[in-house]
Order: structure tokens, then C-alpha cells, then sequence
């Protein structure tokens, strides 16, 4: 189902419970409703990307001085609570060094991608 059939969905109801003389031109409605939906994911875009930007940030600037046995869990750290799934950080060769979620996969090497 794509949001604007969410949205859809949540707003029909909505214009059908209303007496005629309160109702509202359905066609704004639905405007009003995909004009939330594309702020809320405009946000959660701008989150993963802050979230994405401070991991740099931090990794370039304080991962020496955490054990490298310990940079995966703050990386889950870093990611709990938030739309992002899973960080992974890479060397310049594509080899996989860090990541917030389970094991990788043995010789994963994502400049691999023919």
C-alpha cells in the first residue's frame, strides 16, 4: 500500500462521518493529508541523514580511542531508537570494518558490485 492510499484511507472515513453542511471539498482534504505525510517523511529523511552525518563525524574524530572490539556496539548505540536499521562502516578497499547489527557476512566486500 503507498502512502497516498494510506492517507487516503485515513481521511475517507473522516469526510464520510461529517453532516453535508460541515463537510469540506474532499479534494483539499486529501491535499492537506499528503502534505503531512510528505513533512513526516521529509523528517524522518533529515534524521537519518543527521544521524548518518554525526556517525562520520564521531567515527573520524573519537573511534581510536574506543577498543575496536567495542565500535559495534556503539554503533548500535548510536542507531537505537531511530529509522535506520543497520550502520555499517567500510575501509577504502570496500571491506566491511564495523557494524551495528549481527556479523557480517565472511569476505563481504562491498566494491564488489558487478
Amino acid at each position: 500500500m503507498s502512502l497516498a492510499e494510506a492517507g487516503f484511507q485515513v481521511s475517507a472515513p473522516v469526510l464520510r462521518e461529517r453532516p453535508p453542511e460541515l463537510a469540506a471539498d474532499p479534494n483539499r482534504e486529501i491535499s492537506n493529508v499528503a502534505n503531512a505525510l510528505a513533512e513526516q517523511t521529509a523528517w524522518t529523511w533529515q534524521a537519518v541523514d543527521l544521524l548518518l552525518i554525526d556517525t562520520a563525524r564521531w567515527y573520524q574524530e573519537d573511534a581510536l580511542k574506543i577498543p575496536a572490539g567495542d565500535i559495534d556496539s556503539v554503533l548500535a548505540h548510536r542507531t537505537a531508537g531511530t529509522w535506520v536499521r543497520l550502520i555499517t562502516i567500510t575501509d577504502a578497499h570496500g571491506i566491511q570494518r564495523h557494524r551495528s547489527q549481527g556479523v557480517a557476512p565472511p569476505d563481504l566486500n562491498l566494491s564488489d558490485r558487478d
